[in-house]
């Protein structure tokens, strides 16, 4: 699937969400970047652009960059926040994103 088929298909389901139920926000976390899936990170990359810049429009949808969050000062993946298969967050991964999200839901 390519990332304009994916976000295609992401805002015909946000579409659909709105309308089932109206003003409901919706949090999008970012796709995160993982030394598992290191082949695909441009296309990532794209695919949150497309995201935050179509939240940045919406009454809606609330873009969360989860992915930066996993990052180091660098740009580089942070590794330290990741169990050994590469692709899953371990505790402290999971730290870092709570401290993203907690504030947002608990306005």
């Amino acid at each position: 699937i390519t990332v304009g088929e994916l976000f295609d298909l992401c805002r015909l389901l946000f579409d659909r969400i709105d309308k089932d139920y109206p003003g409901v926000p919706i949090y999008f976390l970012a796709m995160k970047h993982c030394k598992h899936r290191e082949a695909i990170r441009d296309r990532q990359a794209m695919f949150n652009g497309l995201m935050k810049e179509y939240a940045s429009v919406s009454d809606q949808l609330i873009f969360v960059d989860t992915c930066t969050a996993l990052l180091t000062e660098d740009g580089a993946i942070d590794t330290t926040l990741f169990v050994d298969d590469n692709l899953h967050l371990n505790g402290d991964g999971y730290i870092r994103w709570r401290e993203l999200l907690r504030p947002l839901l608990i306005r």
